[in-house]
């Protein structure tokens, strides 16, 4: 499978794996535990629902691609909860983040997330046919005082027979672990946005970045 198309489907079943696909989501936030537990019980919840309530899931997706509308409070509150977007933003920026403003800062963050939200929501569906296996344990580190989970999972797409390896990278925060970063085949999806951010910032600076993924949202 073509690396693009790994990502779009990989990037997919973030989404997946991190809204609630059932009615009561807030029972599947990210805790202290290990994330991969939390990870494979919402994925289950998921091909449940896949199974038997097929509806839910496509009207999760037609809010997720809508953007004239506010999300529901329980899909905003489980994204915002379960994905550190503070973090993964800071992480594209690299070291120009700290040239940012707050109000810079804060409006690239509320940008990039919806670029993601609009951009991979369409890949929430219960037609999606694929197969996550958890094989080995979560790995932990610290790195700059922060300690960072690691999650493997083989990825199946059985629509397209071929599988690729994901890696779901976790923060901990005060409360609890959040999503921050997704490696593909051993490769980080935000360092590849860091490249094309940096060399967009230094032709264009910050507006210019802001152009670009005003147009990734206008083109999802």
């Amino acid at each position: 499978m073509k690396k693009l198309k790994k990502l779009l489907v990989a990037l997919g079943a973030v989404l997946i794996i991190s809204i609630p696909a059932h009615a009561s989501p807030l029972t599947l936030f990210f805790s202290n535990e290990d994330p991969q537990h939390m990870l494979n019980k919402q994925y289950k919840a998921y091909a449940v629902a896949r199974t038997f309530t097929p509806g839910t899931i496509r009207r999760y997706r037609s809010r997720l691609v809508d953007t004239s509308r506010p999300l529901p409070k329980s899909i905003r509150l489980f994204i915002d909860t379960n994905i550190d977007w503070v973090i993964y933003a800071r992480s594209i920026f690299g070291s120009n983040w700290d040239k940012l403003t707050a109000g810079q800062r804060r409006n690239f963050k509320s940008l990039l997330r919806k670029v993601h939200i609009k951009k991979y929501g369409k890949y929430f569906s219960p037609d999606a046919k694929f197969s996550a296996r958890f094989n080995k344990p979560t790995g932990y580190k610290f790195f700059k005082g922060h300690e960072l989970a690691k999650v493997p999972i083989i990825f199946v797409s059985h629509r397209r027979n071929v599988k690729f390896d994901i890696d779901f990278v976790f923060y901990k925060g005060a409360k609890r672990w959040a999503l921050c970063d997704v490696y593909i085949d051993g490769v980080s999806h935000s360092k590849t946005y860091r490249s094309q951010v940096k060399r967009i910032y230094e032709k264009r600076g910050y507006d210019g970045v802001m152009k670009a993924f005003r147009r990734a949202l206008d083109k999802s």
